[in-house]
C-alpha cells in the first residue's frame, strides 16, 4: 500500500511539473542559447525555493548554506543575462539612426556609420560591460562545478 501511495504522489508531482514547465518549454527554440539560460533560470529558481525550505543536519548545514548562496548568485547572473543588463550599461549612448547605403540590390550599414555621438565613451563602456559579462559567466560555471553536488543530493 505504501508503494502505491508513493507512486501516486510521484505521478501527481510529475503532472505539477509538466504544468509548471509548460510555458517555458512552449517558448523554447533550439537555435538560441538564451533559451537554455531561461530554462536553467526557471529550474534554479524552483530549486532555490525548495532547498531554502529544507532543514539540514547540523554537520552539513555550513556547506548547504554556502551552496544555497552559490545557487542564488547563479540565478542573479542568469537574470542579468536574460534581462540585457550588460547591454543596458551602454545602450543609452546609442543616439544615431542607422545609416543604410544601397550596394547593388541590397542595403548595408555605411562604412562611416557611428552608433553614438560619443564613440570613445561608447566603446569604453561596451568593453567594460562585456568584460563584466565574461567575468560573471566564468563565475556562473565555476559555481555550478563547485556546488552543484549539494543542489542535487
Amino acid at each position: 500500500m505504501k508503494n502505491l501511495i508513493y507512486l501516486f504522489r510521484e505521478f501527481i508531482q510529475g503532472i505539477k511539473n509538466i504544468y509548471a514547465y509548460l510555458p517555458v518549454i512552449y517558448k523554447d527554440r533550439d537555435w538560441d542559447f538564451s533559451f537554455y539560460e531561461q530554462l536553467m533560470l526557471f529550474k534554479f529558481k524552483r530549486m532555490h525555493k525548495t532547498l531554502s525550505k529544507r532543514h539540514w543536519p547540523t554537520e552539513v548545514n555550513y556547506e548547504r548554506t554556502r551552496s544555497l548562496k552559490a545557487l542564488k548568485i547563479c540565478i542573479n547572473i542568469l537574470e542579468r543575462r536574460t534581462n540585457d543588463f550588460y547591454f543596458d550599461n551602454f545602450s543609452y549612448l546609442i543616439d544615431q539612426d542607422i545609416a543604410f547605403v544601397k550596394v547593388g540590390e541590397f542595403y548595408e550599414i555605411g562604412k562611416d556609420y557611428q552608433i553614438s555621438s560619443n564613440m570613445k565613451k561608447y566603446n569604453t563602456l561596451k568593453a567594460k560591460s562585456w568584460a563584466i559579462e565574461k567575468r560573471d559567466y566564468k563565475l556562473y560555471h565555476k559555481l555550478i562545478l563547485e556546488y552543484s553536488e549539494y543542489w542535487w543530493d
